[in-house]
């Protein structure tokens, strides 16, 4: 499992190669909310899943402009997921794509940079919380290491902007 877990931070190679928003794993995940969504009456749900299905159709064709967006729709969706029907696999696997997307734009520089870190480090955070809840505790604590090497530097450069953050995700591995 742990190798998964590498191989998938890491293989920076094959994020790149992929167009954004267009990765087969997010389309097999956003079908797998339409299956969901059938026969349900949660109305926030169909309207969270079609505004993200639109913001994935633009973000291949403007990436930079709505791939933000589409991350931030992705995450949202998948804590919606987790929150109201217990679809925390599923939440995590949306919350993993919108890391990578995060993840690809941050690697192409720009502006956003701090932000697009921000959002990387609220998705995992947040993949590290469904994991667990999702029964996967070692990938969780693997995840949340993961946030704590990235999220330490900061902490030590600006004690007082980060310090909960690293506090809790210490106490979580602990």
């Amino acid at each position: 499992m742990f190798h998964a877990i590498f191989n998938w931070f890491h293989d920076e190679e094959s994020n790149f190669e992929l167009k954004l928003a267009q990765s087969e794993s997010l389309i097999a995940a956003l079908q797998e909310v339409h299956a969901l969504c059938y026969g349900m009456p949660d109305s926030k749900l169909r309207e969270q899943l079609d505004a993200t299905e639109s913001l994935r159709r633009h973000a291949g064709l403007r990436p930079k402009q709505e791939g933000i967006r589409l991350g931030d729709s992705l995450h949202n969706l998948g804590v919606h997921l987790s929150k109201t029907h217990n679809a925390h696999s599923l939440a995590c696997s949306l919350i993993r794509e919108a890391f990578r997307i995060y993840h690809q734009l941050s690697s192409s520089g720009g502006d956003n940079e701090a932000n697009l870190m921000t959002r990387q480090w609220t998705a995992l955070r947040s993949l590290s919380i469904f994991l667990s809840k999702a029964g996967k505790d070692e990938d969780a604590i693997e995840v949340r290491q993961r946030y704590i090497t990235t999220i330490r530097p900061l902490v030590e450069s600006n004690p007082g902007k980060h310090t909960p953050e690293l506090a809790e995700s210490l106490h979580f591995v602990g």
